[in-house]
């Protein structure tokens, strides 16, 4: 039987009911004795940290080890803090049963409504609400001060105040100052209540307080169809400061985007259809799904076998039954983004037009734009627009390549007359 005991951050927190375990036990085992609520205990797992090359095999060996110890006998393990902040004791629980005495997380700063806590050792990937103080404890070296610093940088401003504490006592110092201290103990902690960077999160709130019944009239009028060409605007300014090179034009245009996105949301949980929390989930699963070389067992050596299992994983989560039901489900795209798509589609089946001959002809991807120039002119010189009849091209080509599908007709080019 194994039994965690949280041994508080001070010396004597550990409470009655983990005094009485540990009397009780056949042996106890300490984490690390170099801390002052743990230091009383001889046999400690102190030895580990020296073999494990980095924390999450720290804690595997931690956990693997206090199993084996257990082996018939009721053993206490005790850890600093409260027990269930312990990665260690987290990984125990994911491998066998164990009960928690927990200790007093007694953290020397002022009471904080909707306090969060975090370990320093798990801060990467972590986005926090920075309406909400934040507590990052576990800061024992400069390192992971820096490490620390550099990921809070993200979302707090460089002066921002924080409070740094450990059983020596606490101060006040800027964000910025955090890893130039001389010295770091095994219990110092951050507590953040200000200073905050905006993120996506208050964007939302924002769009909210727009969209409230006292909120402003023009935000809270807009509907899916009314905002459409504001979107495909804004996308269209965020190419257009790509192209320039301009870095403040693509931070504001972006964020123009991101408003889209956020009033889109907002629009759609007001009527019941979806909330901003299912857009991000869809595409944190649509990532992770057509990423089967990352998350999966598959293998890419370059970029382009990366795009081939992204395909494969997008066919078969749209359940596509052939290359025609995908062109049937292109989006309605401008003439020419649609007849590159259905060249594409036409070109991976092997019955694409044959435009060798032609390519020859181009010495430089410059002639490219000039031919689409001049193809538009003649389209002018005509009469028609080029973009009508592009698109009506492609309705050919999308019909000629359906009759294809069902014949298994190779050469495809002496229907497109």
């Amino acid at each position: 039987m194994i039994t965690v005991v949280g041994a508080g951050y001070f010396r004597d927190s550990i409470t009655v009911r983990g005094k009485k375990a540990i009397k009780a036990a056949d042996e106890v085992v300490a984490r690390s004795n170099k801390t002052p609520p743990c230091k009383k205990y001889a046999v400690s797992l102190d030895y580990l940290y020296e073999t494990a090359e980095n924390y999450d095999r720290l804690n595997e060996l931690l956990a693997e080890e206090v199993i084996k110890r257990a082996e018939g006998k009721n053993l206490v393990y005790v850890v600093d803090g409260d027990g269930y902040k312990d990665s260690s004791v987290a990984e125990l629980s994911r491998r066998t049963h164990i009960s928690i005495i927990p200790g007093a997380f007694d953290l020397p700063f002022e009471p904080c409504e909707n306090l969060v806590t975090l370990s320093a050792y798990r801060i990467d990937g972590y986005y926090p609400d920075t309406m909400a103080p934040l507590c990052v404890y576990g800061i024992d070296d400069r390192f992971v001060a820096g490490q620390v610093k550099l990921f809070l940088l993200r979302f707090y401003d460089y002066d921002t105040v924080v409070e740094i504490s450990s059983h020596n006592g606490s101060e006040k110092i800027a964000l910025e100052e955090l890893d130039r201290r001389k010295k770091y103990e095994y219990d110092t902690a951050i507590l953040i209540e200000g200073g905050k960077k905006a993120t996506f999160a208050d964007l939302c709130r924002i769009i909210k307080r727009l969209t409230a019944p006292d909120g402003c009239p023009w935000d809270k009028a807009q509907t899916h169809e009314s905002i459409k060409t504001n979107f495909i605007e804004e996308a269209y300014e965020v190419c257009d400061a790509v192209s320039k090179g301009d870095i403040d034009g693509m931070i504001e245009e972006l964020g123009d985007v991101l408003l889209q996105v956020s009033l889109n949301s907002d629009i759609a949980e007001r009527s019941g259809e979806f909330t901003v929390d299912d857009v991000l989930e869809g595409i944190n699963k649509k990532l992770i799904s057509r990423h089967t070389h990352i998350f999966g067992g598959d293998k890419a050596a370059n970029p382009e076998e990366a795009l081939k299992f992204w395909d494969k994983a997008k066919a078969a989560e749209k359940q596509y039954s052939s290359y025609y039901d995908q062109i049937c489900r292109f989006p309605d795209f401008p003439a020419l983004m649609r007849a590159k798509k259905i060249f594409s589609r036409m070109k991976k089946v092997g019955v694409a037009s044959d435009v060798s001959t032609l390519k020859t002809k181009i010495s430089d991807t410059s002639d490219c734009g000039k031919l689409l120039f001049l193809a538009a002119a003649v389209c002018s010189e005509c009469g028609v627009d080029a973009e009508t009849e592009l698109l009506a091209y492609c309705q050919k080509v999308k019909d000629v390549f359906e009759k294809n599908e069902q014949s298994k007709v190779k050469d495809i080019d002496k229907y497109l007359v």
